[in-house]
């Protein structure tokens, strides 16, 4: 085999081959940082991926069955022996009917109502008596400009 001596490196050629290891350690520990963070990134991607399917399928409202199951409604027969007096329930009967039924009902007793589901929640329409009352507004609508007794609205009183 071949027998060498070390060629002699001038300073200047000393120094550059200095620069050049410094740039090659610092481009593989750069490397070595990438090559982890991907095998990192692709070790928990099935992680995140399965945590975000839960996540949406959790989300996701379940469709309510086209009509609910009859429920059994109260039928009441009042009676009051005095004009003005509370009625007692004298005989109180109970009868499974479906919505349909209901709306018929509820037509027949001169209520045009209709049935909405939301979600699980079911809404009767229709029905003043069934509805929740607005809450009472007690201020001025926002962003009006409150303006003093008697100015009208935007001017300004001299004080």
């Amino acid at each position: 085999m071949t027998d060498h001596d070390p060629i002699e490196l001038s300073p200047a050629a000393r120094a550059r081959r200095e620069e050049m290891l410094t740039e090659l350690k610092r481009a593989v520990r750069a490397r070595r940082r990438r090559r982890r963070a991907v095998q990192g990134a692709l070790a928990t991607a099935p992680v995140l991926l399965a945590a975000l399917v839960l996540v949406l399928s959790a989300r996701t409202p379940v469709a309510p069955s086209p009509v609910a199951p009859p429920r059994p409604v109260g039928v009441a027969e009042a009676t009051s022996t005095k004009p003005n007096a509370e009625p007692t329930l004298t005989h109180v009967s109970y009868a499974t009917i479906d919505d349909d039924e209901l709306l018929d009902l509820l037509r027949t007793a001169g209520h045009n109502a209709g049935i909405a589901r939301i979600g699980p929640r079911v809404i009767v329409t229709g029905m003043p008596s069934l509805q929740r009352p607005a809450p009472p507004n007690d201020g001025p609508e926002p962003g009006a400009d409150a303006a003093p007794h008697g100015a009208p609205a935007g001017s300004e009183s001299a004080a």
